[in-house]
């Protein structure tokens, strides 16, 4: 154990280390990227081109669904990321879509929206906290996405949620929810007792996963399965597709209609 621990914690110091240095706007005003902790919360990696990418492919990756909804998108929509961070899927996805499309995103990390608010002047920003409501109207959205959020919910969080994204949609509306589902590269790392759990109850909300560092104690790693949400999701929404993978290859895109 301590030959590990000290190969462990070097490299974890030394990471810990570059993150916060590079913290100091090392990429506001060159790279039109967030400073390096904020990236790093998102992707888990430092690197400014990665984290741009990123959010091209996943906006490329939610035009798709909506295609695969047969969703045509009007000029002026309005359009919301929960769990938005530090806007790189919102912005992309703004810059595919129509001009006159209305960019919110929303976030409990006040850091990231602190700085959306400061640099990404298309979008309007807003922190919300870590448990319902947010401070939108009733029926106010047109699309709404939430990239890598159910993943990381524990079940009462998710049916809260679900809930208040149901409140502020517009009837029509669609939403476009990632999950973890049973062929996400994650499943590899979780036991077979608990892969067991999951195959009986089709959900699984996995806590020893080492998410602590950075976020609240609530945020851990998610399994949803198709039938889970067909059953229970359907509470709130007319579930349209789970697309398997949709996500760039690691996670479902859930596709729901309000009611």
């Amino acid at each position: 154990m301590k030959k590990i621990l000290k190969k462990i914690i070097p490299t974890l110091l030394l990471k810990l280390f570059r993150i916060f240095y590079w913290s100091w706007g090392d990429a506001v005003g060159k790279h039109g990227a967030p400073p390096a902790y904020l990236r790093y919360k998102v992707h888990g990696h430092l690197d400014i081109p990665l984290f741009l990418s990123g959010g091209e492919k996943n906006a490329s990756c939610l035009l798709a669904a909506i295609k695969r909804a047969g969703m045509k998108l009007k000029d002026d929509l309005t359009v919301l990321d929960f769990g938005c961070g530090p806007g790189g899927t919102l912005m992309a996805f703004g810059e595919k879509t129509s001009p006159g499309a209305k960019l919110f995103g929303t976030d409990i990390d006040a850091s990231a929206i602190k700085w959306c608010s400061k640099y990404l002047k298309k979008g309007h920003f807003t922190i919300n906290s870590n448990e319902p409501p947010m401070a939108f109207e009733n029926n106010f959205f047109d699309i709404i996405f939430a990239v890598s959020v159910f993943t990381h919910l524990n079940e009462q969080y998710q049916f809260d949620w679900l809930r208040d994204l149901h409140r502020i949609a517009k009837p029509g509306a669609l939403l476009l929810l990632t999950v973890h589902g049973a062929l996400a590269p994650a499943w590899k790392n979780i036991p077979q007792h608990q892969k067991d759990i999951f195959d009986k109850q089709g959900y699984y909300y996995y806590r020893n996963d080492g998410w602590g560092l950075f976020f609240p104690d609530f945020y851990h790693t998610t399994f949803h399965s198709k039938e889970y949400i067909n059953k229970t999701w359907a509470s709130f929404f007319n579930v349209l597709d789970i697309w398997e993978l949709g996500l760039g290859g690691h996670q479902d895109i859930v596709s729901l209609i309000k009611k």
